[in-house]
């Protein structure tokens, strides 16, 4: 088989990755046969030959894109441009194939081809007859004709290589911030995970289902996976392309923040216009944050593990983290619907911030897209509650803030406390007292913006000394003014150092 070479421009430092999966096409595959991908785990019994990676090739078709192979490859010569995701920069191939690589888990899912934009060419002048040298003044005008269009053509080079260096930095997130181009190359109908096997479905809500789903353990499957897959109905495609665009960007990987495997467009025609559009992400068998605090109090240590893990995975969203040499920067991320239903549960507690539909990004130089007044309102800071809200970074953060504080007062209302003696109370949504299940926009108005009032903060927390912090920190998360609250990484610190007091006295 034949695989062009990739243009690349970095090298990658990695050690050579220790079981790396990546999907694989079938051995000697033909067609459309080579769509049929697994994921299967590479094997290298002699590190010496390289790094490992993740490698698709494939070309461009009038019906779009043809797989030719895909799976892991290895060498010290082979680099990729990017380890988390499979990135051809080629405008033209002269063989007709593409190339791409990465070398993290499954980063082969998909393709992105995103061709560095052709400099625009240069009219020269037509070419001027050779003028008959009879007299000295025609050598001063051959030298008009020759030096003026080379100094012409000399500037215009000047001119492309300096917009070229100044715009390559952002080259990256001028493709996302198009919705045409944030969609991925296969965006067309093949099931990469063809022998998906749906199971139930565990929540519903105003931009689709969840269900729980199966990998069955074949086709290369090691062990059985069970995945998460959010499906959105054909009328909130746009939805699920904002996802895909929060996803996609680079270095959003984190541990509290949900990994995704994979989208697909899926058809199906009992439903309205015969089309679904698919998230598939890791399985939480807990659920979110609200199911399990409704059947469940917590510990003070759990508490702590809990808002220290939302902390992290809020502070991550918001900062903005700079380019490497083979990554660009992560632009910051306002979420703008942050609440207890849209934090997810690992096994052992490690919370993950899901459901990024509403997020905003804010790409270096430039105003973010899809602005509007949107989120839960019950979690609505006042300033959204009242139209009052400033479309920047830091005005958007403090909001997302607002919703933490109340985030961490369910939390804080479900805690045995440090020595396990406080009862808690049945679990209520913040403000389910003071307005009821369902309020309107008008009730939550009257209530936070007008009475000014927050959920009750019980006199007997105070009376434990890290819930008293933890009661501090909640009242500076949900502050009326916007400017007074403390941010994520405040947050942050603070629990932190809640959790190094409560190792020391446990010492």
């Amino acid at each position: 088989m034949y695989i062009s070479s990739p243009s690349l421009t970095t090298q990658s430092s990695e050690s050579p990755t220790q079981d790396l999966e990546c999907f694989s096409s079938k051995r000697g595959c033909v067609g459309d046969e080579c769509a049929d991908r697994t994921a299967t785990k590479c094997t290298n019994p002699n590190d010496t030959v390289g790094p490992r990676h993740c490698y698709v090739v494939w070309n461009n078709t009038t019906q779009g894109i043809k797989l030719r192979s895909s799976g892991c490859i290895s060498g010290k010569d082979i680099v990729c441009e990017d380890h988390s995701r499979c990135i051809e920069r080629n405008r033209k191939s002269s063989n007709g194939n593409y190339f791409c690589c990465c070398s993290t888990n499954l980063c082969n899912y998909d393709v992105h081809h995103l061709p560095v934009p052709e400099a625009s060419k240069i009219e020269q002048s037509p070419a001027q007859p050779t003028p008959t040298l009879t007299y000295d003044s025609n050598l001063l005008w051959l030298s008009i004709y020759v030096a003026i269009p080379s100094l012409i053509i000399l500037l215009g080079i000047v001119l492309i290589i300096s917009w070229y260096h100044r715009n390559k930095s952002r080259a990256f997130s001028d493709q996302l911030s198009n919705s045409d181009e944030s969609v991925p190359i296969n965006e067309q109908s093949f099931y990469r995970f063809k022998n998906l096997e749906m199971i139930e479905e565990r929540s519903r809500g105003r931009f689709g289902a969840v269900w729980k789903a199966r990998l069955p353990n074949e086709n290369g499957f090691i062990d059985e996976k069970w995945v998460a897959v959010k499906i959105f109905p054909s009328q909130e495609k746009n939805s699920w392309l904002a996802e895909q665009q929060v996803f996609m960007l680079p270095k959003f990987e984190h541990e509290n923040i949900l990994p995704f495997l994979g989208f697909e467009k899926r058809e199906n025609d009992g439903v309205p216009f015969g089309v679904e559009y698919w998230i598939i992400s890791e399985y939480h068998e807990l659920g979110s944050l609200y199911d399990y605090l409704k059947h469940n109090t917590i510990g003070f240590n759990e508490l702590l593990k809990i808002s220290e893990g939302i902390a992290r995975g809020l502070a991550h969203l918001h900062d903005e983290i700079p380019s490497t040499k083979s990554i660009n920067n992560k632009p910051a991320i306002a979420h703008r619907d942050f609440k207890s239903k849209n934090v997810l549960l690992k096994s052992d507690l490690t919370p993950r911030i899901a459901d990024f539909g509403l997020c905003l990004i804010f790409y270096p130089d430039r105003l973010p897209s899809g602005l509007g007044q949107v989120g839960t309102r019950r979690y609505m800071a006042p300033e959204v509650l009242e139209g009052a809200v400033n479309f920047t970074l830091d005005s958007l953060t403090r909001i997302d803030m607002y919703a933490c504080g109340l985030v961490l007062w369910e939390i804080l209302s479900r805690c045995k406390g440090e020595d396990g003696t406080l009862i808690p109370g049945k679990l209520m949504l913040p403000f389910e007292e003071e307005v009821g299940g369902n309020p309107s926009l008008e009730d939550m108005q009257e209530a936070v913006c007008q009475a000014k009032k927050r959920p009750e903060i019980k006199a007997i927390w105070r009376n434990y000394r890290g819930l008293n912090e933890i009661c501090e920190t909640i009242e500076e998360c949900w502050d009326q003014d916007a400017e007074a609250r403390i941010s994520s990484s405040c947050v942050l610190e603070r629990v932190k150092g809640l959790i190094r007091n409560n190792s020391n006295e446990t010492d």
